[in-house]
C-alpha cells in the first residue's frame, strides 16, 4: 500500500497549464468538457487533475499508517465499552449472547471457557455514506451465583472513518435483552 502511494505521487502528470485550445492547432485537447474546457480556452491552469493525484497519494500513505481494527485486537476492560449486569447464570447469558448475533453479525470466534464471543459486520451503505464494517467482542463473566457481567467492545474496521457507520451495540443489546426476557438490565460504570 505504501508503494502504491509512492507511485501515485511520483507519476509524472501532463502539464495542463501549457495546454489551451488556442495553442492546440492539431486538436490534441479533445474531450475536455465543462469547466476544464472553459479553463483551457482562457489559458488558466487546470489543476483539478493534480489535486486528485495528490489526494490519492495522501490516502495511499494514510491507510497503512492508520491501519484497521481486527476482531482479535479487542480486549476486556476497555474504557469506552458498554457494561451490563444480568441476574442470570453465565451459561444462560452466554447462549443468549451467541443467539443475539442473528443475521446482523457474523460470529468469528467463541470460547465458552473464557467467556468471549467475537463478531464482525461487513461493509454497508448508510444513506450515501459507506461504512467499511465493524468488529465487536462480547465478554461474559460470572459475578457469583446468578449474577453475570457482560462487557461489549465495538470498533469500526477503519480507524479513518469518522462518519458513515451506525453503532451496532444498541441493537445488539436490544436483541440480547429480548433473548433473556429482560426489560432493562442494570448498567455499570
Amino acid at each position: 500500500m505504501i508503494i502504491l502511494g509512492l507511485l501515485l505521487l511520483a507519476t509524472p502528470l501532463p502539464d495542463l497549464r501549457r495546454v489551451s485550445l488556442a495553442r492546440d492547432p492539431a486538436g490534441l485537447v479533445r474531450g475536455l468538457d465543462g469547466p476544464l474546457r472553459k479553463a483551457a480556452r482562457r489559458g488558466a491552469p487546470a489543476n483539478t487533475v493534480g489535486l486528485l493525484w495528490f489526494g490519492l497519494g495522501l490516502v495511499g500513505f494514510a491507510l497503512p499508517i492508520a491501519g484497521c481494527y481486527t476482531v482479535g485486537g479487542l480486549t476486556r476492560d476497555t474504557p469506552d465499552s458498554t457494561r451490563l449486569v444480568y441476574q442470570s447464570p453465565a451459561f444462560v447469558v452466554f447462549a443468549a449472547a451467541v443467539e443475539a448475533a442473528g443475521d446482523h453479525l457474523e460470529i468469528t470466534g467463541e470460547d465458552r471457557r473464557l467467556g468471549e464471543i467475537r463478531f464482525r459486520r461487513g461493509h454497508y451503505m448508510n444513506g450515501i455514506l459507506v461504512c467499511h464494517g465493524h468488529v465487536m467482542a462480547v465478554f461474559v463473566s460470572s459475578d457469583g451465583g446468578t449474577r453475570t457481567r457482560v462487557e461489549i467492545v465495538e470498533r469500526t474496521v477503519s480507524r479513518l472513518q469518522p462518519v458513515g457507520c451506525l453503532a451496532q451495540t444498541p441493537a445488539y443489546v436490544e436483541r440480547l435483552n429480548a433473548k433473556l426476557g429482560v426489560v432493562r438490565p442494570r448498567t455499570t460504570v
